[in-house]
Order: structure tokens, then sequence, then C-alpha cells
């Protein structure tokens, strides 16, 4: 028996073992993977594949270029599409008319369009839900071997290839790898077993689960007076958001009784920001520099339905500041509510230094702010999920007084796991 060695060069990364097994046939084997080039700004790094083969077997001949070959894993996704077929056909008599040979330079789909559905092979008497079976049957082949190699990066958790997307989702979404591991032992330890292999089943679950374990203050209606102070980091929005909740508040569905008060005189324009919202809305305004001025002032407003406090935006690194906010509160009798306002842009560490810092206050609540100036939202589920505080409003953009919502669960999951959607 006579072996004998080939090579290929592909990208780093992508799949060869499909090729090599088109290629060569199921006997071949795989001798060295090394990577040969580097990434450069312009180019991939390349990986060279050598493989043993059977020289006294008739070598299968190629039915596509080496580059389709190559191409064959990223071109799956474009034919889950659902104009797949439409464009396949279209291809095909274009390709007919044209003569074009298979081996002449062309773009990857068409490639492998032809390299699985070859109009002059027996694919062509199959009807169309045939080929998509053949065609989704490939993709998850593909998609189990990846799977496989790809659990180191797991931490090697035996989770069947089935939860790739969501998995993939999650991941992509900055959830805490820790959060991620846990969450799926759980959806595999108690997802009854005949669902374990429906990739739609494993979806519901596991988006169910990840809702039950953020917890959202309920809308409920306002029976005595409510005082909410808005702290946070300088530039999360506090100001803006504390206009959307005051028009929430005074002109919404139920209307209550609406105050504003300010402890932010110093900062550039912010007095002159708020007063403008205030006068727009027709709001009670007081601006106070003082625990006993704040005193005052909540007992003159001690009549209305809802105040809402604007605080000083300080950097979590400040405590002197913190304390003094905290002495505002101890200074005042009354029963004040603390919502720590967050960017839901921020890194996790910084967000969780952040509510470490403030909660100093005893924080009661969490808005987030700027959704959209966002695109992953697991970071906002790891701190909720670790310091397990209600969040009571999410700001979904810049518009005063519409962007603001009650938090609800199912919104933010649906967030973390596709995006934000506006």
């Amino acid at each position: 028996m006579a072996i004998r060695q080939d090579s290929f060069r592909v990208e780093k990364g992508q799949d060869y073992l499909a090729y090599v097994r088109d290629y060569y046939g199921d006997e071949a084997e795989i001798v060295a993977v090394t990577q040969v080039e580097g990434r450069t700004p312009t180019s991939p790094a390349m990986v060279e594949v050598v493989v043993a083969i059977n020289d006294t077997k008739e070598k299968k001949q190629p039915i596509v270029n080496k580059r389709a070959a190559l191409h064959y894993e990223n071109s799956l996704k474009e034919f889950k599409s659902d104009n797949f077929d439409r464009k396949i056909a279209i291809e095909n008599k274009q390709n007919q008319n044209e003569n074009k040979p298979l081996n002449q330079d062309l773009n990857s789909k068409k490639e492998l369009s032809r390299l699985k559905f070859n109009p002059n092979s027996s694919n062509k008497s199959k009807d169309d839900k045939q080929l998509l079976n053949e065609l989704n049957s490939k993709v998850d082949y593909l998609m189990s071997m990846r799977w496989g190699e790809l659990a180191p990066a797991r931490n090697n958790l035996e989770i069947p290839p089935e939860f790739a997307l969501i998995y993939d989702k999650a991941k992509k979404s900055d959830m805490l790898q820790t959060h991620l591991d846990e969450i799926m032992r759980a959806t595999l330890k108690n997802m009854p077993k005949a669902l374990l292999s429906n990739k739609e089943a494993i979806t519901r679950y596991f988006t169910t689960l990840l809702k039950s374990m953020i917890p959202c203050r309920v809308d409920a209606p306002i029976r005595k007076q409510k005082i909410i102070m808005l702290v946070g980091p300088t530039g999360v929005g506090k100001t803006t958001t504390l206009a959307k909740l005051a028009y929430r508040y005074a002109y919404g569905s139920k209307r209550y009784k609406t105050a504003i008060v300010s402890l932010d005189n110093f900062r550039l324009g912010a007095k002159e920001q708020l007063a403008e919202y205030a006068r727009t809305m027709r709001l009670p305004i007081a601006f106070v520099s003082t625990e006993e001025d704040l005193h005052k002032n909540l007992e003159t407003l001690s009549g209305y339905d809802v105040v809402l406090i604007d605080s000083t935006g300080n950097s979590q690194y400040d405590k002197t500041k913190i304390e003094k906010l905290e002495s505002y509160l101890k200074a005042s009798e009354s029963e004040i509510e603390v919502a720590l306002v967050l960017n839901a842009g921020m890194k996790y560490d910084d967000m969780e230094e952040t509510f470490n810092a403030f909660n100093a206050l005893n924080i009661d609540t969490l808005i987030l702010t700027k959704f959209d100036e966002t695109r992953a939202f697991g970071n906002i589920f790891s701190l909720i999920f670790n310091i397990k505080k209600p969040v009571s409003f999410f700001s979904i953009g810049q518009n005063v007084p519409d962007d603001i919502l009650v938090a609800n669960s199912e919104y933010l999951i649906k967030c973390v796991l596709d995006g934000f959607k506006g």
C-alpha cells in the first residue's frame, strides 16, 4: 500500500475537515496543521493542513476548486435564507447559458451551489423539500463537528450541539462566562430530555429561565407620597431621565401631583436645563444646597404625590461626594427611595464597582439608560443576577419625555439575545 502526503492552505479558524472528507475521502488522515502566515491588517492568518492518503486507491475527482471548499462554512449561512431555492435555480440557469466551467474563479456562494446542487446530477429530480432537508442535515453536521472542536473554549462543559445558537447569542452578549455556564447546566438539568434535541424548545426554555432571573419593580398605583432620589456617575443621563419620569408621573394615564428638587447647583448648565424642563411641564422646582434646605423643601412639598430629586454626578471613586449624598438622606425625616442610574453600555466591572460604591446609600432600585447606544446587554443581566436588586425603568433613547419604559424582564432578555431594536 502506497501512502502519499498532500497539503493545502486555509484561513485560520475555517472548517477544513469537510474539505478533506469530500476531496480525499473518508480514509484520509490529517497529519499536521501548522500556522504558516500570521494575520496582517489586510489578510487573515493562514494554516497549512497536511493529509496522508492511500495512493493505490483512485483519488476522488474534485467537483469544485479548493477556494470553494474553503469558503464552505461561511457560505452555508446564506443558504438558510427564504430565497435560497430561487437563487440556486437562477444561478444554475445562468451558468448553463454561459457554459462557465466549474473550476473558474467564482464567488463562494455560486461554487457551493454547484457543489451540492449540480443541475447535471441526480439531485435535479428531487423536489425542493428533499433538497432543503439535505442542506439542513449538512448544516447540522457541520455545526456538530464545529461544536465539538470548540469544547475547550466552553471549559469542556458538555452541551449538546442543538444549544449552539442560543449559547453563541448569550456569549456574544457579554454575559459573564460563569453565569452562562450556570444557566446552561440548569437548562440541561431541568429541561425534559425529550426536548433536548428541539432547537425551538431549547430557545423558549432558555429565554424563560433568563427572564425568571431578572427582578423588576412592579408599577403599582401610588397610595402615599413617593420620593425618589436619582444618583449615579456623571454622564449617565440622570437629569434627562428625571425629566422623563416627571412627565410620566404628572401627565401619564394616572396623573399625580409632581414636584422636582435639585441638589445639582454647581455643574455648568445643569440648573438651567432642569429649570427649563420644569417650566415646560409646569411643575414646581426647588434648588437646595444644604441638608437643612432639603428637609425644609420636602416638608413644604408634603402635599405632593411624587417628588423627584436630582443629585450631582459623582465618580464611584469619590467617597467624599457620596458621603455628602448620604448626609442629605440622613438629615431628612422623609422616606426616600434611592435609584441608581447606570449606563447600559458600561463594562461589567465598572458597573459592579459603581454599584458597590453607591450602595453606601442603600440602593433600592436600578434605572438603566442609553439602550440606544448599546449593543451588548449581557453585562446588565450579570449585574442584576449578582446584586439581586430590582430594575424600575429603562431609558431607551434621547427623546424627552417619550423614551422611557417601565422595566420588564422580557424586554431586557430580548435585548440580551437579539440586541436593541428600538
